[in-house]
């Protein structure tokens, strides 16, 4: 179980050290309230922080640093959890008793993570290297593009948008296209102080290290004035009627996204619900709609448990679309009135055994495994879940089906293909 440390009601330490590992992590996560006035400027900058730091203000004197200490990583990315953006900043390294020379390597390590969080590399102007501003927004740029040109990934962020239509969940973890471009350099560091005072952080430490030593540092770091922002996440129920949104594009296959509301409370029996539905090689739409009518290319179903929400997926023959939502439907109906066989039911239960049971063989598998209950008031670990999966009834699973409704259908039609 790990244990918690609050410095404060905005800053939260998670210790996950283990000493059978061999290495450590650290890892700030900064949640904030996802904006379009603000995304797009908080990806680029969780890029820039981590590229160069005061005493490292060149690429090649941080990498020889790093390698320097027995190849040690550091690294930045952004996600969504509901209606928050998540702005990730990591490091990870051997743990100190394999060090040859005797590093401290905590101490190494975080000196550099905290350089590069609380006090980022400015040049002569003030702002940051212009260099890195460019390399950065450029690669934020080709992200954007290239999940436009991954259909599979466009049609799901598409339905995504629709499903949380006039809520913060519908926009883009990166903002938008338009606003990476139009990005003023002048005005980032301002932002990122901004995140400095008013993000809630949660910083992860798991593996072989002295955590003593790195609460302790970090607990000195936060010895400024904040006023964090209050997090939410609204979850609302599923329109009157149904969102129906339809493109078309020259494509040799189309899309089919259906984006489900439920007011099931019990998460467990939503999990297991949607793994019979669509999660696992022996699930119904797989098994169904794929294998045996042979209606889509892929078809898959995932929950957004923060959002109370359930997305299905499929790649399907532009002929075949109302046929493959019908199909879904059905399989939806049939868990609705308990046509679960034992086999579906016993191998939902050990699809998701499986999953939990290897979270404790990776720090980052632990890592996202705690972050994902960030929001919730009860923190389990993954036996413990698992046990609450075993409690889960098949009167569970039909409820939580009862309890969910289609809200929107998204389809990217596919057009003939012109050479």
């Amino acid at each position: 179980m790990p244990n918690f440390c609050d410095i404060s009601d905005s800053v939260r330490i998670i210790n996950l050290t283990d000493s059978k590992f061999k290495t450590f992590r650290i890892a700030f996560k900064m949640l904030l309230p996802l904006d379009k006035e603000t995304a797009s400027e908080h990806a680029v900058l969780t890029s820039i922080v981590c590229r160069l730091t005061n005493e490292y203000p060149e690429y090649t004197a941080l990498s020889r640093k790093l390698a320097s200490l027995y190849g040690a990583s550091i690294y930045s990315d952004i996600t969504k959890m509901g209606d928050n953006q998540v702005l990730n900043v990591a490091l990870s390294g051997i743990s100190g008793k394999y060090a040859f020379g005797g590093e401290k390597m905590e101490q190494e390590l975080l000196s550099i993570l905290l350089s590069a969080v609380f006090t980022p590399l400015k040049d002569e102007r003030g702002l940051f290297p212009e260099e890195s501003f460019v390399q950065e927004k450029r690669q934020i740029i080709e992200a954007i593009e290239a999940d436009f040109n991954d259909k599979r990934i466009y049609a799901i962020d598409k339905c995504l948008k629709e499903l949380y239509r006039n809520e913060k969940a519908g926009l883009s973890k990166y903002g938008t296209l338009e606003s990476v471009k139009n990005i003023d350099e002048t005005k980032l560091p301002k932002f990122w102080n901004n995140v400095l005072k008013k993000a809630q952080f949660v910083i992860f430490v798991s593996g072989d290290c002295d955590y003593k030593y790195i609460e302790n540092t970090v607990r000195e770091k936060f010895n400024f004035e904040r006023a964090p922002y209050k997090l939410t996440n609204e979850a609302k129920k599923a329109g009157q009627e149904l969102h129906v949104v339809s493109e078309e594009m020259k494509l040799a296959q189309s899309k089919l996204v259906l984006g489900f509301k439920t007011e099931c409370e019990d998460i467990n029996a939503m999990k297991l619900m949607s793994v019979i539905f669509g999660g696992s090689p022996t699930s119904k739409l797989f098994m169904n709609v794929r294998e045996k009518l042979s209606l889509c290319y892929y078809c898959s179903c995932r929950p957004a448990l923060l959002k109370k929400a359930l997305l299905v997926e499929s790649g399907v023959e532009t002929d075949k679309l109302e046929a493959a939502k019908e199909a879904i439907l059905k399989e939806l109906e049939d868990i609705r009135q308990g046509n679960i066989t034992e086999e579906e039911f016993t191998a939902a239960k050990l699809a998701l055994y499986n999953s939990l049971n290897g979270i404790e063989d990776s720090l980052y598998s632990l890592e996202i495994f705690y972050q994902n209950q960030i929001f919730d008031s009860e923190v389990l670990t993954p036996m413990e879940q698992l046990k609450k999966i075993e409690a889960v009834s098949l009167s569970d699973v039909i409820n939580a089906a009862k309890l969910t409704k289609l809200d929107t259908v998204y389809t990217l039609v596919g057009t003939t293909v012109n050479n």
